[in-house]
C-alpha cells in the first residue's frame, strides 16, 4: 500500500506543479475530465487548494491543468484507498471530500490529511524500495546491470542514502 500511494504522490507532485502541501490538501473527488462536444476528454483538471502567497492557512481554491498521467495516479490513489479500506474497515463508505493522502487508518479512528512528515515518510520508503528492486534486478539479470543501474539505482550521496523531503 505505502509504495503504492507513494509513487501516486510522486507523480501527482511531479507531474503538476503542485507543492507538497497542495498534494497532500487534494480530495478524492479532485479529478475532473473536461469534454468537448463529442464526449472526448480534452483535458484533466486537478481542484485543490493553493497556499502560496495567501494568508488563509486553508488557502483558496485553485484549478491546475495536468497530463494523462497524473489524472491515472489520482485513480490509482483512490483505488488503493478503497482497497485499504475493505480490508480494514469494511463498513465506511469514502465521500469526494475525505482527503485523497491519509494516513493508514485502524477501524474506528477518524481521517487525517497527510501531514509534510507522512509525505516524507513516503518518499523515502518509495525510494528504498526502488534500490531493493533495482538491486533484485541485477541478481536476476547480471548481463544487464548496467542499463538496470543507469534507469532504476538512486545512488547515495557522501556515502549515505539521500534523505527525500516534499520540498
Amino acid at each position: 500500500f505505502i509504495p503504492g500511494m507513494a509513487a501516486c504522490y510522486l507523480v501527482i507532485g511531479l507531474l503538476s506543479g503542485m507543492r507538497g502541501e497542495e498534494v497532500a490538501a487534494l480530495r478524492r473527488g479532485c479529478l475532473r475530465l473536461i469534454r468537448d462536444e463529442h464526449a472526448r476528454i480534452v483535458r484533466y483538471e486537478l481542484v485543490g487548494r493553493i497556499f502560496k502567497g495567501r494568508d488563509n492557512v486553508d488557502g483558496a481554491e485553485h484549478h491546475w491543468t495536468v497530463v494523462e498521467p497524473v489524472a491515472r495516479a489520482v485513480s490509482a490513489a483512490i483505488r488503493l484507498q478503497d482497497h485499504l479500506r475493505r480490508v480494514i474497515d469494511a463498513g465506511s463508505s469514502p465521500k469526494d471530500d475525505d482527503p485523497l493522502f491519509m494516513t493508514v487508518q485502524t477501524k474506528g479512528v477518524g481521517n487525517e490529511r497527510l501531514t509534510a512528515n507522512q509525505s516524507t515518510k513516503y518518499l523515502n520508503y518509495f525510494v528504498k524500495e526502488c534500490s531493493k528492486l533495482a538491486n533484485e534486478m541485477v541478481a536476476m539479470a547480471p548481463d544487464e546491470a548496467g542499463p538496470i543501474t543507469a534507469l532504476y539505482h538512486i545512488p547515495d550521496h557522501d556515502g549515505e542514502p539521500w534523505r527525500w523531503q516534499t520540498r
